[in-house]
């Protein structure tokens, strides 16, 4: 980053948040300085010979749910009894008796009744969201009124998905979902406006002030929906190194046949690429031209005008390199260890296959973004604790859908309204059966 790229200014911004972006610029221009642990050298030009994409014989398929289950079923299993019953004690713990609904000094069973049809208020009003909040009470989707907007705003105000909660949920995700052929990471900046320990800005970002929560997905095998493995929030509005992210992505995955990651230019560097190699991890990222600078300062001298390509490899460390430079998104490099390579002299190297895969696998945290927007919650909400609670609501609704798509293998994807409608009918249904009223 130059000088005048440090000391740009946003005008938009208060002082403060320019100071902070300033202070974290310097950190990333000093951390370039460090030596380095992976220089890519002894690396080759490739003009002959096969490339496959490596396949480790996974997919991406549900496990423990059942073709008879219902969204009801499948998001208590996700947000099942012990997640409700550590809402309710971190609920109690943080607010006053003043502040909850007096159902909250009822029995276990009428609290977990209490809070499944609260899910159920937030669902009908994500599938079909009335004008302002108030519109949409008195709730009378079912047979029995489930609540009044004063009881539901103050859930609302008090009852947020935390952090702990947030990781609960990411271990049930992957009790019931396997990890298939390819994991993508990427990011997800949840817009906020007010006072947080945690906002952070980023200037390519739209809006540039918000929450960065780190998403790491996988592709279902019969729909190919994107499904939430796991997320990573990015607290305390201080950098955090690459190689962190990393070793947080790839936790838990087998070295002997481990998912391809897949993740654009921001991602990898030096210390992730150590890392990655340490753990025999398969990779197809994007990178920085400012990174790895030895190996595309080879690959410029074969890549002169639009249209050009050329991939180097290191017969060592399987790694191969690849610079393109596209008429639509400008020159792309890409660093990958996730190919086979057969010699074949008498056959021209295929390196679109190398962008192709990437393509491919690499929308599935854009796609899921794309998707979550449907489920955003239409109406303000005020703390920073608000605003991560409605992005894990939603990821948890999100992931619902996926499982089941999946389960069922339907081929034509449900529109929102209709799958929010059967969800919280379905989900209503399971609460009242296990939960039912006896005159609290």
């Amino acid at each position: 980053m130059s000088r005048g790229a440090i000391f740009a200014t946003d005008h938009t911004l208060t002082f403060e948040d320019h100071h902070k972006s300033l202070m974290q610029a310097r950190k990333r221009e000093k951390s370039k300085t460090r030596a380095r642990e992976a220089l890519l050298k002894n690396f080759v030009r490739m003009r002959s010979g096969r490339l496959s994409l490596y396949n480790n014989r996974a997919e991406a398929t549900t496990s423990g749910l059942h073709r008879t289950d219902t969204p009801g079923d499948i998001f208590i299993r996700f947000a099942d009894e012990e997640f409700v019953d550590e809402l309710i004690q971190t609920t109690q713990q943080q607010h006053s008796k003043d502040e909850l609904p007096y159902t909250f000094q009822l029995t276990p069973n009428a609290q977990r009744r209490l809070i499944y049809q609260y899910f159920c208020q937030r669902i009908i009003i994500l599938a079909s969201p009335a004008k302002c909040l108030r519109q949409n009470f008195p709730c009378r989707v079912f047979e029995r009124p489930i609540g009044e907007l004063l009881l539901f705003q103050r859930l609302l105000k008090c009852c947020n998905i935390g952090f702990d909660l947030a990781a609960k949920l990411d271990r049930r995700y992957s009790l019931f979902m396997r990890i298939g052929r390819v994991t993508t990471l990427d990011e997800k900046l949840q817009p906020f406006k007010g006072e947080s320990p945690h906002k952070r800005y980023v200037p390519n970002k739209q809006p540039k002030n918000g929450h960065w929560i780190t998403e790491l997905t996988t592709k279902g095998q019969f729909t190919g929906l994107p499904f939430a493995l796991r997320q990573l929030p990015l607290l305390g509005n201080c950098s955090t190194r690459m190689v962190e992210i990393f070793s947080w992505a790839t936790q838990g995955f087998s070295q002997l046949f481990p998912p391809i990651i897949i993740t654009d230019a921001y991602y990898l560097d030096d210390a992730s690429l150590v890392l990655l190699r340490s753990q025999k991890s398969k990779f197809l990222c994007a990178v920085n031209p400012v990174r790895f600078k030895e190996l595309w300062e080879q690959c410029a001298k074969d890549v002169k005008k639009i249209g050009d390509s050329c991939i180097y490899r290191n017969s060592s460390t399987n790694e191969v390199g690849m610079m393109v430079w596209d008429a639509q998104f400008g020159k792309r490099y890409l660093l990958t260890n996730a190919f086979e390579y057969m010699d074949d002299p008498l056959t021209e190297i295929n390196s679109q296959i190398i962008t192709d895969a990437y393509g491919f696998y690499f929308n599935s945290c854009d796609r899921f973004n794309h998707l979550i927007a449907k489920l955003k919650w239409p109406y303000r909400r005020s703390s920073w604790e608000n605003n991560y609670d409605s992005f894990y609501f939603s990821m948890l609704v999100m992931n619902v859908y996926v499982a089941y798509h999946e389960v069922r293998h339907l081929e034509t994807r449900m529109e929102w309204e209709e799958f929010g409608t059967l969800l919280a009918t379905s989900l209503q249904q399971v609460v009242t059966t296990k939960y039912p009223f006896s005159g609290e």
